[in-house]
């Protein structure tokens, strides 16, 4: 038998990037809803959270490639978060995606609000 491929599922994809995102942001990060999720035709997950509590986030997920936006609404403006070269292949590829996203994340909030919370 042959396994499937990561993530399998997007109900699987959107359960490694919660328990990514809680494992390297803690309580800075929560809010957690799957808004928009399908496995067929074409995978799809879009996965909105708030992080620092100060930044609305949407991840979108499309076709084995994703991205991270701040929501503001009206208009997502997109955040420059270096992705894996070969795109999301395996549990250690969220991960590596979660950190480069915590560090991108800490640029958009002011240092005076991460200090103050003690992120």
């Amino acid at each position: 038998m042959v396994e499937p491929r990561f993530p399998g599922s997007m109900s699987r994809l959107a359960e490694v990037l919660i328990d990514a995102l809680r494992a390297r942001l803690g309580n800075a990060v929560g809010g957690f809803v799957v808004s928009e999720s399908r496995d067929q035709p074409t995978p799809w997950l879009t996965l909105e959270f708030q992080v620092f509590d100060y930044l609305p986030i949407v991840y979108f997920y499309d076709r084995g490639r994703g991205g991270f936006s701040v929501d503001y609404g009206s208009r997502r403006i997109g955040m420059k978060v270096p992705q894996p070269v070969v795109g999301l292949r395996s549990v250690e590829d969220v991960a590596t995606l979660v950190d480069a996203f915590a560090e991108v994340a800490r640029l958009w909030v002011p240092d005076k609000f991460l200090e103050a919370h003690g992120w």
